[in-house]
């Protein structure tokens, strides 16, 4: 009698792991080699590689025959995660940025969801953020409660509270995925990924384990998460893309909302232009109580600050 991960792959669903990567040589052996050490292996590992200058290549190569390496020229991470969810063979795609990396029981606990609930199209699980250097960080993010360790139907709450499905941590059946459109790819857009689940969501329930199972890399030049500027902006970019599924008035309550969520992280982080965004915010809303709230307590931080005796020399 054979048992023990190989026996479980061959008994459950088979994962098409999907890395996109461009110009990721300093990370992207660790995140090949964090899909290799899963208990539950992957049915083939495909790397796309969207015309890196850097080595990558060559940091690929080392790896042989144990995964799939597609070159490309350039194209953007949407287009280069179509292209390989395409050819592959598994019903479940597995997506991994390459400077992310998984705990080694990522895949074996969101096939087994799958296994649980053939209705859901996605199993996703919350992540750790790290930085270059892999050290763990705390940037006050907090987990979509509403969504966890259940089928649930998310179309809304992403539509007004935005992305809390991470894709470095996420599980898509193919079929749906294909069914969908797969990525948007028309322009370059950012955030790809919560406009891929807007869609989905609308047909298809989720599931996100509370465990923290993926280690979500923050870098300075990353698409997004270096900058409110992108991060922020991307966020706008895929709501006005979806506007005809807001009402006029939950479309600005829905703008209201980013813009103060926008200017409370610009305040935590210390940025000049804080004011600016809770200004939008109200221009949209004027009844925004968390608006008001939150120029409370950054008001009553500084009079704190202020009326603190100075420290001993």
């Amino acid at each position: 009698m054979t048992d023990g991960p190989a026996a479980a792959a061959r008994a459950g669903d088979p994962v098409s792991v999907i890395i996109p990567t461009f110009n990721s040589a300093r990370y992207i052996e660790a995140a090949v080699e964090s899909v290799l050490r899963q208990t539950y292996p992957p049915l083939e590992i495909i790397v796309v590689d969207d015309g890196s200058t850097d080595g990558t290549g060559d940091r690929l190569a080392r790896f042989g025959d144990r995964i799939q390496v597609r070159s490309q020229a350039n194209a953007g991470v949407c287009a280069a995660r179509n292209v390989a969810a395409r050819v592959a063979k598994g019903t479940l795609l597995a997506f991994l940025d390459a400077d992310d990396l998984w705990e080694p029981h990522k895949t074996e606990r969101q096939v087994a969801v799958f296994q649980r609930h053939p209705d859901v199209a996605v199993v996703a699980a919350w992540f750790d953020e790290i930085d270059a250097d892999g050290r763990r960080m705390n940037r006050g993010k907090k987990k979509p409660e509403p969504a966890f360790d259940r089928p649930v139907a998310l179309h809304r709450q992403l539509l007004a509270h935005g992305n809390v499905v991470p894709l470095s941590a996420s599980v898509v059946r193919r079929e749906a995925f294909l069914e969908v459109g797969g990525f948007y790819t028309r322009d370059r857009i950012r955030s790809g990924d919560y406009e891929l689940w807007i869609r989905l969501s609308e047909r298809h329930p989720f599931y996100v384990l509370s465990e923290s199972l993926c280690h979500y890399r923050i870098l300075p030049q990353s698409m997004l998460h270096g900058s409110l500027e992108r991060e922020y902006g991307a966020q706008l970019n895929i709501l006005r893309m979806h506007r005809h599924r807001f009402t006029a008035w939950s479309y600005r309550r829905r703008l209201s909302r980013l813009y103060r969520d926008w200017a409370d992280s610009a305040f935590y982080e210390g940025l000049p232009h804080g004011w600016r965004m809770w200004r939008a915010a109200l221009a949209k809303d004027p009844g925004n109580l968390g608006a008001w709230v939150l120029a409370a307590q950054v008001v009553a931080g500084r009079l704190l600050r202020r009326g603190r005796p100075p420290k001993p020399a």
